[in-house]
């Protein structure tokens, strides 16, 4: 589809004349006009009314106008998926991550990214939380990988859920019994991970 008369007969609609249309596209007055008509032609329709004062929507053009710019934002997106399609097949991305995700879960996307975008240059940082997120702050990386926690600045997708497990000694009550209720870490002295550091704490 020949876009650029659905694109003249905007310019058209917007400007209020062939002569402010060819000065907004780059275009002769005379290639405007002609553009315009081609389109009426292949419709079978008049879409604008012509006069000395310029040009207006005729009612089968008011109601082509829509559909017109959607045709023409449709074709813009395409335009654009395309230079982003483009734009993955070269380059580099920046990944940033705790270091047990990018030990253990990190190497096979990675494997399965790079077979499909050769070209791209993968660099991984590993770190804490702050480092993670002090990287994506600054543009450091492209990505990070991280649990979720407020505040969350950034555009979150959630990708897996891991399981908490408690180890308790063979003598400890609870040891033949199943699950280790969250409600007893306040009774108990435990070991766990600290948010942000790297060395687990006594609680």
């Amino acid at each position: 589809m020949d876009t650029a008369r659905y694109k003249a007969f905007l310019a058209a609609v917007e400007t209020g004349s062939f002569a402010a249309a060819a000065k907004q596209m780059d275009y002769t007055v005379s290639g405007v006009s002609q553009l315009v008509a081609a389109l009426e032609k292949e419709l079978g329709f008049p879409l604008l009314l012509r006069s000395r004062h310029g040009v207006t929507l005729s009612p089968n053009g008011e109601r082509i106008l829509p559909l017109a710019r959607q045709l023409l934002a449709e074709e813009k997106r395409i335009a654009e998926l395309s230079s982003e399609i483009r734009g993955l097949l070269t380059g580099s991305l920046n990944i940033a991550a705790y270091s047990s995700v990018a030990t253990h879960w990190l190497p096979q996307v990675i494997g399965r990214f790079q077979r499909d975008y050769p070209q791209i240059k993968i660099h991984l940082r590993e770190g804490i939380r702050q480092e993670v997120t002090a990287w994506l702050d600054d543009g450091t990386a492209d990505i990070g990988f991280l649990s979720y926690q407020e505040p969350m600045p950034y555009d979150w997708i959630p990708l897996s859920d891991d399981e908490m497990v408690a180890a308790v000694p063979p003598d400890h009550d609870l040891a033949p019994n199943g699950p280790y209720p969250l409600s007893r870490c306040q009774k108990e002295t435990v070991i766990m991970p600290a948010l942000g550091k790297d060395d687990d704490v006594l609680h």
